[in-house]
Protein backbone atom coordinates (compact mmCIF):
# COMPACT_ATOMS: atom_id res chain seq x y z
CA UNK A 1 0.00 0.00 0.00
CA UNK A 2 0.99 3.88 -0.43
CA UNK A 3 0.49 6.17 2.36
CA UNK A 4 -0.92 9.88 2.30
CA UNK A 5 -0.53 12.64 4.39
CA UNK A 6 -2.73 12.62 7.68
CA UNK A 7 -5.98 14.39 7.47
CA UNK A 8 -7.03 16.86 10.35
CA UNK A 9 -10.64 16.82 11.57
CA UNK A 10 -11.83 16.90 15.38
CA UNK A 11 -13.85 13.94 15.52
CA UNK A 12 -13.76 10.62 13.95
CA UNK A 13 -17.11 8.30 13.61
CA UNK A 14 -15.97 4.73 13.50
CA UNK A 15 -19.32 3.07 11.95
CA UNK A 16 -22.20 4.60 9.84
CA UNK A 17 -24.93 2.81 11.34
CA UNK A 18 -27.68 3.96 13.98
CA UNK A 19 -25.37 4.82 16.35
CA UNK A 20 -22.40 7.13 14.27
CA UNK A 21 -25.61 8.47 12.65
CA UNK A 22 -26.98 9.55 16.22
CA UNK A 23 -23.63 10.50 16.80
CA UNK A 24 -22.67 12.72 14.17
CA UNK A 25 -26.44 14.48 14.78
CA UNK A 26 -25.60 15.27 18.28
CA UNK A 27 -21.88 16.56 18.14
CA UNK A 28 -22.96 18.99 15.48
CA UNK A 29 -26.44 20.01 17.14
CA UNK A 30 -24.40 20.95 20.49
CA UNK A 31 -20.45 21.78 18.78
CA UNK A 32 -21.24 23.26 15.18
CA UNK A 33 -18.07 24.71 14.97
CA UNK A 34 -16.54 20.81 15.48
CA UNK A 35 -15.37 19.38 12.54
CA UNK A 36 -16.18 14.90 11.84
CA UNK A 37 -15.50 12.31 9.55
CA UNK A 38 -17.23 8.96 9.66
CA UNK A 39 -15.80 6.23 8.43
CA UNK A 40 -17.27 3.23 7.43
CA UNK A 41 -16.37 0.19 6.10
CA UNK A 42 -18.92 -0.45 3.77
CA UNK A 43 -20.52 0.65 0.81
CA UNK A 44 -24.26 2.13 2.58
CA UNK A 45 -25.38 3.25 5.48
CA UNK A 46 -26.99 0.68 7.93
CA UNK A 47 -24.96 -1.04 9.83
CA UNK A 48 -26.32 -4.21 10.73
CA UNK A 49 -29.01 -2.96 8.56
CA UNK A 50 -27.24 -3.25 5.79
CA UNK A 51 -25.59 -6.51 6.39
CA UNK A 52 -28.16 -8.20 7.26
CA UNK A 53 -30.46 -9.54 4.43
CA UNK A 54 -31.76 -12.48 5.46
CA UNK A 55 -35.59 -13.32 4.46
CA UNK A 56 -38.26 -11.49 7.07
CA UNK A 57 -35.18 -9.57 9.09
CA UNK A 58 -36.45 -7.33 11.41
CA UNK A 59 -36.02 -5.68 14.66
CA UNK A 60 -37.41 -7.63 17.40
CA UNK A 61 -38.03 -4.36 20.01
CA UNK A 62 -39.74 -1.38 19.57
CA UNK A 63 -38.81 1.06 16.38
CA UNK A 64 -40.02 3.92 17.90
CA UNK A 65 -37.11 3.69 21.23
CA UNK A 66 -34.40 2.46 18.37
CA UNK A 67 -35.14 5.15 15.95
CA UNK A 68 -34.08 9.09 16.40
CA UNK A 69 -36.41 11.17 18.86
CA UNK A 70 -35.22 14.50 16.60
CA UNK A 71 -36.44 12.15 13.45
CA UNK A 72 -39.40 10.50 14.30
CA UNK A 73 -40.32 7.16 12.63
CA UNK A 74 -43.50 7.78 10.33
CA UNK A 75 -44.27 3.89 9.07
CA UNK A 76 -47.18 2.28 10.97
CA UNK A 77 -44.83 -0.73 12.03
CA UNK A 78 -43.66 -0.51 15.44
CA UNK A 79 -41.56 -3.73 14.63
CA UNK A 80 -40.20 -2.75 11.65
CA UNK A 81 -38.03 -4.47 8.67
CA UNK A 82 -34.47 -4.47 8.34
CA UNK A 83 -35.18 -2.55 4.51
CA UNK A 84 -37.37 -0.05 6.17
CA UNK A 85 -34.65 0.88 8.83
CA UNK A 86 -31.94 1.11 6.38
CA UNK A 87 -33.70 3.43 4.38
CA UNK A 88 -35.00 5.63 7.18
CA UNK A 89 -31.06 5.25 8.26
CA UNK A 90 -30.14 6.60 4.67
CA UNK A 91 -33.23 9.21 4.38
CA UNK A 92 -32.24 10.66 7.62
CA UNK A 93 -28.44 10.97 6.74
CA UNK A 94 -29.14 13.00 4.00
CA UNK A 95 -31.52 15.42 5.29
CA UNK A 96 -29.77 16.36 7.74
CA UNK A 97 -26.02 16.64 5.87
CA UNK A 98 -24.67 13.88 7.39
CA UNK A 99 -24.16 11.91 4.38
CA UNK A 100 -21.69 14.12 2.93
CA UNK A 101 -19.15 13.27 6.16
CA UNK A 102 -19.13 9.54 5.39
CA UNK A 103 -15.87 8.09 3.80
CA UNK A 104 -17.55 4.99 3.04
CA UNK A 105 -14.81 2.11 1.93
CA UNK A 106 -12.43 2.81 4.67
CA UNK A 107 -11.67 0.30 7.03
CA UNK A 108 -9.84 1.04 10.38
CA UNK A 109 -7.32 -0.89 11.54
CA UNK A 110 -5.65 1.25 14.42
CA UNK A 111 -6.02 4.34 16.69
CA UNK A 112 -3.22 5.40 18.91
CA UNK A 113 -3.05 8.23 21.45
CA UNK A 114 -0.65 10.49 21.47
CA UNK A 115 0.01 11.95 24.91
CA UNK A 116 2.47 14.86 23.53
CA UNK A 117 -0.36 16.19 20.76
CA UNK A 118 -2.99 15.13 23.00
CA UNK A 119 -4.50 13.93 19.62
CA UNK A 120 -5.53 10.23 18.46
CA UNK A 121 -3.53 8.74 14.96
CA UNK A 122 -6.26 6.77 12.95
CA UNK A 123 -4.74 4.69 10.28
CA UNK A 124 -6.98 3.14 8.03
CA UNK A 125 -7.07 1.41 4.60
CA UNK A 126 -9.22 2.39 1.56
CA UNK A 127 -8.94 1.57 -1.93
CA UNK A 128 -5.95 -0.36 -1.63
CA UNK A 129 -4.10 3.03 -0.01
CA UNK A 130 -3.37 3.44 3.55
CA UNK A 131 -4.18 6.58 5.09
CA UNK A 132 -4.15 8.43 8.11
CA UNK A 133 -5.95 10.99 10.48
CA UNK A 134 -5.52 13.02 13.08
CA UNK A 135 -8.17 13.83 15.38
CA UNK A 136 -9.00 14.95 19.33
CA UNK A 137 -11.72 12.34 19.55
CA UNK A 138 -12.61 9.34 18.47
CA UNK A 139 -16.06 7.75 18.80
CA UNK A 140 -16.82 3.86 18.12
CA UNK A 141 -20.50 3.01 16.58
CA UNK A 142 -18.82 -0.26 15.09
CA UNK A 143 -21.21 -2.71 17.50
CA UNK A 144 -20.22 -5.36 19.74
CA UNK A 145 -19.78 -8.63 16.66
CA UNK A 146 -17.72 -8.97 13.89
CA UNK A 147 -18.69 -8.00 10.44
CA UNK A 148 -16.62 -10.80 8.79
CA UNK A 149 -17.80 -13.99 10.49
CA UNK A 150 -20.75 -15.49 12.36
CA UNK A 151 -20.45 -17.89 15.03
CA UNK A 152 -20.90 -21.50 14.23
CA UNK A 153 -20.12 -24.24 16.79
CA UNK A 154 -17.86 -27.47 15.80
CA UNK A 155 -20.49 -29.48 15.10
CA UNK A 156 -18.83 -33.61 14.27
CA UNK A 157 -19.28 -34.18 10.73
CA UNK A 158 -20.14 -30.80 8.97
CA UNK A 159 -17.39 -31.53 6.64
CA UNK A 160 -19.55 -34.39 5.39
CA UNK A 161 -22.63 -32.26 4.48
CA UNK A 162 -23.13 -31.52 1.08
CA UNK A 163 -26.04 -29.87 0.57
CA UNK A 164 -25.90 -25.86 1.43
CA UNK A 165 -24.86 -24.88 4.60
CA UNK A 166 -25.63 -20.84 5.09
CA UNK A 167 -25.59 -18.34 7.90
CA UNK A 168 -27.96 -15.73 8.10
CA UNK A 169 -24.76 -13.16 8.49
CA UNK A 170 -23.90 -14.23 4.69
CA UNK A 171 -27.22 -14.99 3.14
CA UNK A 172 -27.15 -15.72 -0.32
CA UNK A 173 -29.23 -12.72 -2.87
CA UNK A 174 -30.08 -16.21 -5.07
CA UNK A 175 -30.71 -18.44 -2.86
CA UNK A 176 -33.85 -20.51 -3.51
CA UNK A 177 -35.21 -22.31 -0.80
CA UNK A 178 -38.80 -22.78 -2.09
CA UNK A 179 -40.42 -26.61 -1.98
CA UNK A 180 -37.32 -27.46 -0.26
CA UNK A 181 -36.29 -28.70 3.21
CA UNK A 182 -34.77 -26.41 5.25
CA UNK A 183 -33.16 -27.25 8.71
CA UNK A 184 -32.74 -24.13 10.89
CA UNK A 185 -30.40 -24.68 13.90
CA UNK A 186 -31.19 -22.23 16.84
CA UNK A 187 -34.14 -20.35 18.79
CA UNK A 188 -33.01 -17.44 19.06
CA UNK A 189 -34.16 -13.71 17.49
CA UNK A 190 -32.83 -14.26 14.21
CA UNK A 191 -34.28 -17.87 14.25
CA UNK A 192 -37.59 -16.64 15.52
CA UNK A 193 -37.65 -13.88 12.74
CA UNK A 194 -36.22 -16.53 9.93
CA UNK A 195 -38.23 -19.70 10.38
CA UNK A 196 -41.70 -18.21 9.20
CA UNK A 197 -40.46 -16.03 6.62
CA UNK A 198 -38.96 -19.47 4.98
CA UNK A 199 -42.43 -21.16 5.54
CA UNK A 200 -44.17 -18.40 4.06
CA UNK A 201 -42.39 -18.66 0.99
CA UNK A 202 -42.57 -21.96 0.18
CA UNK A 203 -39.88 -23.98 2.25
CA UNK A 204 -40.59 -27.50 4.64
CA UNK A 205 -39.00 -25.57 7.75
CA UNK A 206 -37.82 -27.12 10.99
CA UNK A 207 -36.21 -24.94 13.76
CA UNK A 208 -33.74 -27.15 15.68
CA UNK A 209 -33.01 -26.27 18.95
CA UNK A 210 -31.38 -27.81 21.92
CA UNK A 211 -33.07 -26.14 24.31
CA UNK A 212 -36.35 -24.11 24.54
CA UNK A 213 -36.64 -19.93 24.56
CA UNK A 214 -39.12 -18.19 26.19
CA UNK A 215 -41.32 -16.45 22.92
CA UNK A 216 -43.77 -13.29 23.53
CA UNK A 217 -46.16 -12.46 21.04
CA UNK A 218 -46.93 -8.91 20.11
CA UNK A 219 -48.75 -6.84 17.00
CA UNK A 220 -46.63 -5.03 14.92
CA UNK A 221 -48.99 -2.41 15.03
CA UNK A 222 -50.46 -0.61 17.88
CA UNK A 223 -53.76 0.59 17.39
CA UNK A 224 -53.26 3.11 20.11
CA UNK A 225 -50.61 4.60 18.36
CA UNK A 226 -52.17 5.27 15.38
CA UNK A 227 -55.05 6.56 17.51
CA UNK A 228 -52.80 9.77 19.20
CA UNK A 229 -50.89 10.09 15.38
CA UNK A 230 -53.97 11.29 14.17
CA UNK A 231 -54.30 14.03 16.53
CA UNK A 232 -51.13 14.89 17.78
CA UNK A 233 -48.35 16.51 16.25
CA UNK A 234 -45.84 14.31 14.97
CA UNK A 235 -42.97 14.72 17.37
CA UNK A 236 -45.27 14.77 20.67
CA UNK A 237 -46.90 11.21 18.71
CA UNK A 238 -43.76 9.86 18.36
CA UNK A 239 -43.12 10.71 21.93
CA UNK A 240 -45.97 9.20 23.32
CA UNK A 241 -44.87 5.90 21.22
CA UNK A 242 -41.79 5.94 22.51
CA UNK A 243 -42.26 6.14 26.12
CA UNK A 244 -45.40 3.81 25.83
CA UNK A 245 -42.85 1.11 24.71
CA UNK A 246 -40.25 1.61 26.43
CA UNK A 247 -42.57 1.74 29.80
CA UNK A 248 -44.34 -1.71 28.49
CA UNK A 249 -41.08 -3.38 27.65
CA UNK A 250 -39.53 -2.18 31.08
CA UNK A 251 -42.65 -3.59 32.70
CA UNK A 252 -42.55 -6.50 31.25
CA UNK A 253 -38.93 -7.18 32.13
CA UNK A 254 -39.38 -5.99 36.02
CA UNK A 255 -42.51 -8.48 36.30
CA UNK A 256 -40.25 -11.16 34.66
CA UNK A 257 -37.52 -10.41 37.49
CA UNK A 258 -39.67 -10.18 40.51
CA UNK A 259 -42.32 -12.78 39.61
CA UNK A 260 -41.06 -15.13 37.41
CA UNK A 261 -43.88 -17.55 38.01
CA UNK A 262 -46.42 -15.22 36.91
CA UNK A 263 -44.15 -14.44 33.81
CA UNK A 264 -43.80 -18.14 33.04
CA UNK A 265 -47.73 -18.91 33.28
CA UNK A 266 -48.80 -15.86 30.93
CA UNK A 267 -46.23 -16.63 28.50
CA UNK A 268 -47.34 -20.46 28.47
CA UNK A 269 -51.02 -19.66 28.49
CA UNK A 270 -49.86 -17.14 25.34
CA UNK A 271 -47.93 -20.22 23.48
CA UNK A 272 -51.18 -23.07 24.49
CA UNK A 273 -53.78 -20.71 23.13
CA UNK A 274 -51.58 -20.04 19.75
CA UNK A 275 -50.32 -23.54 19.09
CA UNK A 276 -52.91 -26.55 18.15
CA UNK A 277 -54.45 -28.37 20.90
CA UNK A 278 -52.10 -30.84 22.31
CA UNK A 279 -49.41 -29.58 21.25
CA UNK A 280 -46.57 -30.42 24.06
CA UNK A 281 -46.11 -27.05 24.86
CA UNK A 282 -43.81 -28.11 27.95
CA UNK A 283 -41.03 -29.62 25.42
CA UNK A 284 -40.57 -26.82 22.99
CA UNK A 285 -41.69 -23.80 24.78
CA UNK A 286 -40.98 -24.09 28.57
CA UNK A 287 -36.89 -22.74 29.04
CA UNK A 288 -34.96 -24.53 32.28
CA UNK A 289 -34.16 -21.30 33.21
CA UNK A 290 -36.58 -17.84 34.53
CA UNK A 291 -37.66 -15.12 32.19
CA UNK A 292 -35.30 -12.74 31.26
CA UNK A 293 -32.24 -15.06 32.74
CA UNK A 294 -31.77 -14.61 28.71
CA UNK A 295 -33.51 -12.68 26.39
CA UNK A 296 -37.09 -12.99 25.85
CA UNK A 297 -37.88 -13.20 22.02
CA UNK A 298 -40.63 -11.41 20.25
CA UNK A 299 -43.07 -13.03 17.85
CA UNK A 300 -44.29 -10.66 15.83
CA UNK A 301 -47.97 -11.19 14.95
CA UNK A 302 -47.78 -14.27 16.18
CA UNK A 303 -46.03 -15.44 12.50
CA UNK A 304 -44.10 -18.11 14.37
CA UNK A 305 -47.26 -19.96 16.28
CA UNK A 306 -49.18 -19.64 13.13
CA UNK A 307 -46.71 -21.62 10.90
CA UNK A 308 -46.38 -24.39 13.49
CA UNK A 309 -49.97 -24.48 13.81
CA UNK A 310 -50.80 -24.69 10.19
CA UNK A 311 -47.98 -27.42 9.95
CA UNK A 312 -45.29 -25.58 8.02
CA UNK A 313 -43.15 -25.25 10.40
CA UNK A 314 -41.89 -28.29 13.06
CA UNK A 315 -40.06 -27.40 15.93
CA UNK A 316 -37.57 -30.08 17.33
CA UNK A 317 -35.87 -29.86 20.66
CA UNK A 318 -33.03 -32.09 20.67
CA UNK A 319 -29.00 -32.15 20.58
CA UNK A 320 -26.91 -32.71 17.70
CA UNK A 321 -24.99 -35.95 17.59
CA UNK A 322 -23.69 -35.19 14.11
CA UNK A 323 -23.79 -34.48 10.48
CA UNK A 324 -24.00 -36.49 7.39
CA UNK A 325 -24.03 -35.99 3.65
CA UNK A 326 -27.67 -35.38 4.01
CA UNK A 327 -28.31 -33.63 6.67
CA UNK A 328 -28.51 -33.59 10.61
CA UNK A 329 -28.50 -37.21 12.84
CA UNK A 330 -29.68 -36.31 16.37
CA UNK A 331 -28.62 -37.70 19.84
CA UNK A 332 -32.06 -39.84 19.75
CA UNK A 333 -31.10 -41.01 16.73
CA UNK A 334 -33.64 -39.44 14.57
CA UNK A 335 -32.25 -38.20 11.31
CA UNK A 336 -33.45 -34.73 9.90
CA UNK A 337 -32.89 -34.68 5.84
CA UNK A 338 -31.74 -31.28 4.59
CA UNK A 339 -31.18 -29.53 1.53
CA UNK A 340 -30.40 -26.55 3.15
CA UNK A 341 -28.87 -26.14 6.71
CA UNK A 342 -29.22 -22.60 8.38
CA UNK A 343 -26.88 -21.98 11.11
CA UNK A 344 -28.77 -19.44 13.10
CA UNK A 345 -26.42 -19.92 16.06
CA UNK A 346 -24.78 -16.24 16.98
CA UNK A 347 -22.95 -13.89 16.20
CA UNK A 348 -19.11 -14.04 16.76
CA UNK A 349 -18.28 -11.32 19.67
CA UNK A 350 -15.80 -8.41 18.67
CA UNK A 351 -14.76 -5.03 20.54
CA UNK A 352 -14.52 -2.10 18.51
CA UNK A 353 -14.81 -3.30 15.58
CA UNK A 354 -11.35 -5.48 15.98
CA UNK A 355 -9.67 -2.05 15.78
CA UNK A 356 -6.12 -1.93 17.67
CA UNK A 357 -5.52 0.56 20.05
CA UNK A 358 -2.42 1.92 21.88
CA UNK A 359 -1.87 4.94 24.35
CA UNK A 360 1.80 6.10 23.40
CA UNK A 361 2.43 3.26 21.21
CA UNK A 362 1.31 0.89 23.67
CA UNK A 363 -1.03 -1.97 22.65
CA UNK A 364 -3.87 -2.39 25.03
CA UNK A 365 -6.41 -5.02 25.66
CA UNK A 366 -10.30 -3.51 25.82
CA UNK A 367 -11.12 -6.15 27.91
CA UNK A 368 -8.89 -5.79 30.48
CA UNK A 369 -10.17 -2.01 31.17
CA UNK A 370 -13.27 -1.00 33.31
CA UNK A 371 -15.60 0.11 30.76
CA UNK A 372 -18.42 3.56 32.37
CA UNK A 373 -21.61 3.34 31.41
CA UNK A 374 -20.77 1.29 28.14
CA UNK A 375 -18.99 4.54 27.38
CA UNK A 376 -15.60 5.26 28.42
CA UNK A 377 -12.29 3.14 28.73
CA UNK A 378 -10.19 2.94 32.02
CA UNK A 379 -7.63 5.26 31.60
CA UNK A 380 -8.16 5.77 27.63
CA UNK A 381 -8.44 9.72 27.22
CA UNK A 382 -10.93 11.24 24.50
CA UNK A 383 -12.52 7.76 23.09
Amino acid sequence: MTATEAEYTDVVIVGAGISGIGAAHRIHERNPQLSYLILERRAQIGGTWDLFRYPGVRSDSSIFTLSFPWEPWTHKEGVADGADIRDYLTATARKYGIDSHIRFGTHVHSADWDSATDTWTVRVSRDGTEQTYRTRFVFFGSGYYSYDEGYTPGFPGIGQYTGMLVHPQFWPDDLDYAGRNVVVIGSGATAITLVPALARDGARVTMLQRSPTYVIKAGRISPATELVRKVLPRKHSHAFAKWRNALQEGAIWLVARKFPRVMKSLLRRVAVANLPAGYPVDVHFKPRYDPWDQRLCLDADGDLFAAIKSGRVEVVTDHIDHFDATGVVLRSGRHLDADIIVTATGLQLQALGGVTISLDGVQLKPQDRFVYQAHMLEEVPNL
